[in-house]
């Protein structure tokens, strides 16, 4: 909200803007900022943080060997460190695409976050590869037994982990439960080159083909284009993720003032603890828009666009009614602190970016509840958490 003004909240969703309603809450040296969504997110990998950095071909060598040995419960207590990393920068929505959901899914029951949550789906590559993987996702989203924060989406790893017969089924079972897609494609050299072998395309052009690609679909990285493959993503209307500080630390960053030149729709991420060691998107925002100007975009409507990439433009690939605080959108609210080593405010899109940081986060509100109040969870005990993490991360040989 810019100015002073009024905010109702009905159940779990924002009533009106600017009438006063019921009981009231004085949010006086506040700006409310929607709550933000994190457009890609591995949160039980915080088991390999620092292990990674410098490490070449670290997703065979590293991640598959490691990941084989996780299960349910492990996933869950391991995503605690990353999913209260993110609230206490202001997201309130995971994208969460990972193995062993079920637990997953718990840990964001637990803390009171919004997921759109995919079990990761690859028959020839992969930690677990399956052909029966589909399947087994399938079952779950015929009853899906979490709350209505907690919401399935379709994830196939990549076009070089999964089969042509499964990447097929998978686009009819989107089309048909009008599910969104989330995918890393065309991350790594070592997926250009096998795809342009097996295939004679580019993995654009492969996902394209599959049926991946569209305006419910978010795909990740993207770090080797060309421009058919530009085109080709402007066309679907396809959002693109993209997640600057693990990009840089495992190879480069991905062209991001193409996609932006092309009318591409960008959103953010912040990838895993194993490539980025926080999941405070706060400060991706701050970097995204730096590389952005480095790369010579000075149009002065960047610092407004920019914000969308952790707010419209992901809410829009999602189909779901939050980033934006408008009557009939879901009550995911953030109260960031006005300090005063933040004064004066003169641009709002300005401060947000280069003034804000997740240490101004004071209060976080998800379906018109607090789950952060004053800095402090109200839903789960912190130290219990931290034990438990404590006690699975034992499990993992390394």
């Amino acid at each position: 909200l810019q100015q002073k003004t009024s905010l109702t909240i009905e159940g779990r969703t924002i009533h009106s803007v600017g009438q006063n309603h019921g009981e009231e809450m004085d949010g006086s040296g506040y700006l409310v900022i929607p709550g933000l969504i994190n457009s890609h997110t591995h949160s039980p990998m915080v088991f390999l943080r620092d292990r990674c950095h410098g490490q070449d071909n670290m997703i065979d060598e590293i991640f598959f060997k490691t990941e084989s040995q996780l299960n349910s419960d492990m996933t869950e207590n391991l995503s605690y460190p990353y999913l209260l990393s993110g609230l206490k920068s202001g997201v309130t929505s995971f994208v969460e695409h990972y193995y062993c959901i079920d637990g997953i899914a718990r840990a964001f029951e637990k803390v009171g976050l919004r997921a759109f949550l995919g079990e990761t789906l690859a028959d020839i590559g992969g930690a677990f590869p399956s052909t029966g993987g589909l399947d087994n996702f399938k079952a779950p989203t015929k009853s899906w037994s979490y709350s209505d924060r907690i919401q399935p989406v379709l994830c196939p790893h990549a076009t070089d982990t999964v089969s042509p017969d499964m990447a097929q089924a998978i686009s009819e079972f989107a089309r048909e439960k009008k599910l969104s897609l989330h995918f890393h494609l065309s991350q790594r050299k070592e997926e250009l080159a096998a795809i342009q072998k097996k295939f004679g395309k580019t993995p654009v052009q492969l996902a394209d083909e599959w049926g991946w690609l569209g305006k419910n679909s978010l795909a990740v990285h993207l770090l080797h284009v060309g421009d058919t493959d530009l085109q080709i993503l402007k066309d679907s209307g396809t959002c693109v993720v993209s997640s600057p500080s693990s990009q840089i630390l495992y190879e480069r960053l991905a062209p991001i003032d193409q996609f932006y030149n092309r009318g591409i729709p960008l959103s953010l991420g912040t990838d895993c603890a194993a490539s980025n060691d926080q999941a405070d998107l706060l400060s991706e925002l701050k970097i995204f828009t730096l590389l952005m100007k480095d790369r010579g975009i000075t149009n002065k409507g960047l610092y407004q666009e920019a914000f969308t990439t952790v707010t419209v433009n992901p809410a829009r690939a999602l189909n779901a009614p939050i980033g934006q605080i408008l009557p009939g959108y879901k009550a995911d609210l953030v109260f960031v602190k006005q300090a005063l080593d933040t004064l004066p405010l003169e641009d709002i899109w300005t401060h947000l970016i280069f003034s804000y940081s997740s240490r101004h986060v004071d209060h976080v509100m998800v379906d018109g509840r607090f789950v952060l109040f004053n800095k402090d969870l109200c839903l789960a005990d912190e130290c219990e958490l931290q034990e438990q993490f404590t006690k699975y991360l034992r499990e993992i040989k390394f």
